[in-house]
This record gives C-alpha cells, sequence and structure tokens, in this order.
C-alpha cells in the first residue's frame, strides 16, 4: 500500500542518513527500500529514486548517485515540487563534492534557551 511504502521510505531515511553513526544502519536501510521498490506503485515525488541516490552516495558510488538523481530532479520539476527540487539540488551538490547527506541533528530540547 502507499501508506506502507511512505513509511518504509522515512524509516529508511533515518536508517541511512541519521546525523550520528551509531543511528545509523544502512544494511537495514538497504532491506527497507528494496521492500519499498517491491511494493511499487507512483513514484511521482521522485522520493525513492532520491532514496535510492543517498545509498548509492553512501557507498561511494557518486557517479550512479547523481544518474539517479537527475532523473529524481526531472520528476520534481515535472510535477513542479518546488520544495523537493530544493532538496535535491542540495544533495546533487554533496555529491558532486563527494560527500553524502546526513540529516540534521534534532534541535537542543532543553529549556535553558540558546547558548
Amino acid at each position: 500500500s502507499p501508506n506502507e511504502r511512505d513509511a518504509l521510505v522515512s524509516l529508511a531515511w533515518i536508517l541511512l542518513a541519521a546525523p550520528t553513526a551509531e543511528l545509523r544502519d544502512v544494511s537495514q536501510a538497504e532491506q527497507l527500500i528494496r521492500r519499498a521498490v517491491e511494493l511499487g506503485g507512483p513514484v511521482a515525488t521522485g522520493a525513492i529514486a532520491d532514496l535510492q541516490a543517498a545509498l548509492m552516495a553512501d557507498q561511494g558510488n557518486f557517479t550512479d548517485a547523481l544518474a539517479l538523481l537527475d532523473g529524481a530532479i526531472a520528476i520534481a520539476q515535472t510535477h513542479r515540487n518546488s520544495a523537493l527540487l530544493k532538496q535535491l539540488q542540495l544533495q546533487r551538490e554533496l555529491y558532486q563534492q563527494r560527500r553524502v547527506f546526513r540529516l540534521p541533528p534534532p534541535a537542543s530540547s532543553s529549556a535553558g534557551g540558546v547558548k
């Protein structure tokens, strides 16, 4: 179902791109990506291609990651998804520099304010 696929994609992103190594599990993320692809259905947002590109970059395969990401960028442009397009372009810049994408660390939840 689309909901199951979306949940798999979200969890795979966390496992693949967590800001700290302790939270990352690339092997598990890869399994979730495979399952999301098997579920099929429309991927009009390019979300799965984006995730597959991130996995390729994480494995050091930046050339294929860029090619796949370019496909996701084309989908985002076709669907006029400016928020996704901005994110994809940021990732493209990272991959061109042979750097992987990481999620930002969570904001501090301390009540002490800005330090």
